[in-house]
Parts: structure tokens; sequence; C-alpha cells
């Protein structure tokens, strides 16, 4: 039996490595993904399945354009982390924000959607489409196969990287999230099913859409990236972070304090100590190294290129994992952990709680350890450094049979079985109908 053929609607270096990850899987499971998206290549990547660019220049696009700033990433992120501001609530954050509100509804990438309508439905008049999977951020994504789903009646599944209206890092206003809300509705009312990234957050989504079935299907790693063991370990006892940090709610400063803590009473020696931080350049974060008093042993070397990411972590002694510092919100995890576990090096996560996902994960697949304060990120790090000691290498206890379920073929395997019911589904009341 041949594949079918799945349009995948998505804004590709935003939805990366997910839905790239699961694009790549899906052909085993019998589903050929045709994505369609306004960029080219997912985090520097060539796609490797069918892919449809489509014109676009998002909202602020010229304006990030004429002051230098990277056209993926926020442009009010950006601003503030050149600056020399400690988080959110500076005038310039506020001033952001409000012309924000305004300009990007309901999202910077919302005059996309006429562009990908047009290439959309012209594909569709030339192939046989059996289903969509719509991937926000952006929700212009969603908005983009609600409409398909008026005209065409497709089977549709809506995946919700980060939650809409119930975003754990809304970054806009009641007044603001009131309109949200109610587009939210208003476009997901059609959709077959809806998907997001834990189970908390599915909790969410059945309660402000009662009416639908919600899957929850985490992120995950490419197994083909998992290390095999080649990657000869530095000198040094090295640490390393890879990814964004989002402010307030992800900060490193109790590891700071613990670090510092270990080395002026003489665990750590500092000459045998790395830290890297492989992430945009921050005001902030320098300013932090420096009242620590580490700019001797702590260093951000920059982004680096996504497989590069991935030798680095594999090339470490230890992976930092900074936890969300909202006790609240129990369903968030970072992304870059599920590429820690591909990296089968140690996870040391900070903050968080005893009740949150990351927790539970490292718990589940014993990769790691949870630290919720500066007293175990002390304990932590000072085991870990007495074993580096004894044998230059950190021993890794992840059970492998646990950690591969969150590979992108297992995930894709996921997306496949919702696809063929629904559209088993739609085929059944085609048959009545007739």
């Amino acid at each position: 039996m041949s594949a079918r053929a799945v349009l995948v609607v998505a804004h590709l270096p935003k939805a990366s490595p997910r839905i790239p990850g699961l694009a790549r899987y899906l052909p085993a499971c019998g589903w050929r993904p045709v994505v369609v998206t306004p960029c080219s290549a997912a985090g520097g990547e060539e796609p490797t399945v069918r892919t449809i660019e489509t014109p676009h220049r998002p909202v602020l696009g010229v304006l990030k354009s004429a002051l230098g700033a990277d056209p993926h990433d926020g442009l009010r992120v950006q601003l503030t982390n050149r600056l020399p501001l400690d988080a959110k609530g500076s005038l310039l954050d506020r001033l952001l924000g409000v012309a924000a509100e305004v300009v990007n509804y309901p999202d910077a990438d919302k005059h996309w959607r006429p562009v990908a309508l047009a290439v959309i439905e012209d594909l569709l008049r030339r192939e046989d489409i059996k289903a969509v999977i719509s991937s926000s951020p952006p929700v212009t994504a969603h908005v983009i196969a609600g409409e398909l789903k008026a005209r065409y009646g497709l089977p549709w599944v809506a995946d919700l990287r980060d939650l809409w209206s119930q975003n754990h890092n809304y970054g806009y206003g009641s007044i603001r999230r009131h309109f949200d809300l109610r587009l939210e509705r208003k476009t997901l009312a059609t959709a077959d099913a809806l998907v997001t990234v834990s189970g908390p957050w599915a909790e969410r989504l059945r309660g402000l859409h009662t009416s639908k079935v919600v899957h929850a299907i985490t992120n995950g790693f490419d197994p083909a990236y998992v290390n095999g063991g080649e990657v000869e370990l530095p000198a040094r006892f090295t640490i390393t972070y890879t990814g964004s940090i989002h402010r307030p709610m992800q900060d490193p400063w109790s590891f700071f304090i613990a670090l510092r803590a270990l080395i002026d009473d003489g665990t750590i020696d500092p000459d045998r100590l790395d830290v890297r931080f492989h992430t945009a350049p921050a005001a902030w974060l320098d300013k932090q190294i420096r009242e620590a008093g580490l700019e001797r042993v702590v260093r951000q070397p920059g982004i680096v290129p996504y497989r590069t990411a991935l030798r680095l972590q594999q090339a470490s002694h230890a992976l930092l994992l900074l936890n969300w510092e909202d006790l609240k919100e129990k369903g968030c995890y970072p992304l870059k952990i599920f590429e820690y576990l591909a990296a089968k090096r140690p996870i040391l996560a900070i903050g968080g709680s005893a009740a949150d996902v990351v927790t539970q994960l490292l718990r589940e697949t014993q990769a790691g350890v949870s630290c919720l304060d500066i007293d175990a990120v002390k304990t932590c790090l000072a085991e870990m450094y007495r074993k580096y000691i004894a044998s230059r290498t950190v021993r890794y206890y992840g059970i492998d049979q646990r950690i591969l379920k969150y590979g992108y073929d297992a995930m894709a395997g996921q997306f496949a079985t919702i696809l063929t019911a629904l559209t088993a589904k739609t085929v059944t009341r085609c048959v009545s109908a007739s």
C-alpha cells in the first residue's frame, strides 16, 4: 500500500526540530508529508522531505533587517538581550509589548495566510491530499488550516507546540488575551484532533475545548544522532548549556551561586572547570557571570549550528538544563531536554518543582538529576566533580529502553495513528452518506 499524502502547514524554523523530525519519520509510518512553509530551511538544515516555500515578509521583518536582528527570533527578546536590562518590566520592554499586542495580532506571520492559501489550493487541485497537520506557533498556521477545513473538509490535526491563549510564557495583557481566546475557540472549533507536548497542557486544552479529543505527544530527538560513544571528553570538567534562555522564568543564577560556593570552599578547582553557554549573547548573562566572580570559568561562545550543538552536548561531562521557575506550571518541557537525552550525558536540571514534567522525565529515564534549590545544586555539582576527578568522566545512568520512546520515529508513529483513525472515520461517513 502506497503512502498517503498529508499536508503539513508550519513555519519550519520556528517549528524546528519537532516538525522536521516528524516529517522525516512519517513516511515509515505510511504517510508522505508535503510541508508548506514561509522559509526554506529548519534551523539551517536542508529539508529532508518535500517542502514548498511561499513568499513571506513578517510584519516586523523590515525593522529586524534594519537593526541587524535575527529574522527568526523575537525582536522584543533580541533588543532586551542586547541592552543591560535585568528582566521584563523596563520602560522599553513595556513599550515594545504594547506595540506588539496591536501589530502582531494574531501573530507576526499573519500576512503569510493569503499567500499560503493560494499555494495550497493550487496543490489540492493537482494532488490527492488525505489530511492536514498544522503546527503553532505561529497560530496563523491554524487559521490557514481552519479555512482549508471549511472549504475541503479534510481531516485536520492541530498541533500546539506552545499553548495559544493559555501560553505559559504569554507576553501580552488581559485585553489581548481576550481576543486570542476568542480567536482560538473559533479557529480550533472545526479541528478533528488537538495535539500538544505534555500531559498537563493537554488537560488545559481539554478544559478549554471541551468537545475535542486532545492528545499529548512530547517533543523528542532524532534517533540518528544518538551518542554512540565515539566522542572524546575534554580534559577539563565541562558543563554545557545550549539553546535560548527565557527570562525571568529560566534563570542560571542559583547555578552560579552554587558553583561560586564550591570554588570558594575548595571543592572545585577553577583551573579544571569549563562552563559553556551556547545561547544568544546577552548583557544580563554577562552581568550575572561577573557578579558571581566566574569570568574565568563561564563563557558565552554564542549560538552554534544544530549539529554542532549536538556534538558539543556529547563532548560534555554534564549538561545544564534551566527548568521553568513558575511553581504553578507543571507542563513545560524545555525543548533541549530531549536533545540532551540523545546526547547520553548526565543532565543537571535546576529550578522547577518536584511535580513538574521535567522532574518526572528525569526520574523515569534516570538520565539526570533535578535540583530544586541551591543546596541541591551544590550537592549534585560536588558529586559530579568528585566522579570526574576519580575517573575523568561522570557516569551516565540513563535507561535506553525508556529513552528511545522519545525518538522522532516513535513520535511519528503516534501522529500516524491519529491520522489513520481520522481518515478511516472520513471514509466511513462518505460510505454511509452514499
